[in-house]
């Protein structure tokens, strides 16, 4: 038995990342939060991985809101890997 209250929040949102990454997307944290509302992307993408989903990620530089570079990941489908 699962005790975990989010659960089934946490699927769907997985289910969501997975369609969006499919269709040819590419995402950042950040723009999953502006999106769907997912504050743990990484750990979507983890569950995702679990699974043998073959998502790739890759560090984007970005400046951030006070001008300083920072860098961000960013997950997308690897479809040539099936």
């Amino acid at each position: 038995m699962n005790n975990d209250p989010n659960a089934d929040n946490s699927t769907s949102q997985a289910a969501e990342v997975l369609r969006f990454l499919k269709a040819g997307g590419r995402i950042t944290t950040m723009e999953a939060f502006t999106r769907w509302g997912i504050t743990r992307l990484a750990a979507r993408v983890y569950e995702l991985r679990q699974r043998g989903e073959p998502i790739r990620s890759d560090s984007l530089p970005v400046r951030n809101q006070n001008g300083r570079m920072v860098t961000v990941d960013v997950y997308w489908y690897d479809g040539r890997a099936e």
